[in-house]
């Protein structure tokens, strides 16, 4: 089995540091994918939890805990994802 060494610049943290300020076009599509994530993932809470008739809506937990099945991500990402939306 090989392992792949993680550049130098990823294991110290730097990259972040310096992505920031980088605006290139990679940078650039990195963020409107990013944007573009978001906005399905809140679409698809709001279709399954407030655009539902009051007799048969679910509970908030209960439909935040079907969404990371289908995004592949964590509750916690997806909590913070969606309280930030609401403010």
């Amino acid at each position: 089995m090989f392992f792949i060494r993680k550049p130098r610049l990823l294991q110290t943290g730097l990259f972040r540091a310096h992505a920031q300020f980088m605006s290139t076009s990679a940078t650039l599509r990195r963020q409107a994918n990013l944007d573009t994530r978001n906005r399905k993932i809140r679409d698809a809470f709001y279709q399954r939890y407030t655009r539902v008739p009051r007799e048969r809506k679910p509970d908030r937990g209960q439909v935040v805990a079907q969404l990371p099945e289908k995004f592949f991500l964590s509750i916690a990402t997806l909590e913070k994802l969606l309280y930030a939306a609401v403010k």
